[in-house]
C-alpha cells in the first residue's frame, strides 16, 4: 500500500471516532495499513498530530559554520575518515568475530 495522504490519515481517524467500525475495517475501507492506522491513533494520542514521523537520515552530527569551526575544517574530518582503510578495517572486524578467543594488535 501507498503512504496515505494527510487528508486520508484524518478521514479514518475521524471515522473510527465516530464510531463507524473496528480500526481494521477502516483501514482496509480507506486503504491504508493496519498497523499505520494504529501508529497513527497512537500519535495522534500522544502529539495531537496525525502526520508520520519524519522519514529519511538522522541529521548531520555538524553543521557548515560548526564543520568549518573544527581544527583543521574539513580536511580533518576527512583525514580520519579513509575510505581506502575500510578493507583492512572491515578484514580485522571480521576475524574477530570469527576467532573471539584470539587478541589481535
Amino acid at each position: 500500500m501507498s503512504i496515505a495522504t494527510a487528508e486520508i490519515r484524518r478521514r479514518a481517524i475521524d471515522a473510527y471516532k465516530m464510531g463507524k467500525g473496528s480500526q481494521a475495517d477502516i483501514a482496509s475501507s480507506y486503504r491504508v495499513d493496519l498497523r499505520a492506522f494504529q501508529r497513527g491513533l497512537s500519535r495522534l494520542n500522544e502529539t495531537g498530530q496525525t502526520a508520520p514521523r519524519p522519514r529519511g537520515h538522522r541529521q548531520a552530527l555538524y553543521s557548515g559554520k560548526q564543520l568549518k569551526a573544527l581544527p583543521g575544517g574539513c580536511k580533518s574530518l576527512e583525514k580520519a575518515v579513509d575510505p581506502t582503510r575500510w578493507p583492512n578495517l572491515i578484514q580485522v572486524a571480521l576475524s574477530l568475530l570469527m576467532n573471539p578467543g584470539r587478541k589481535r594488535i
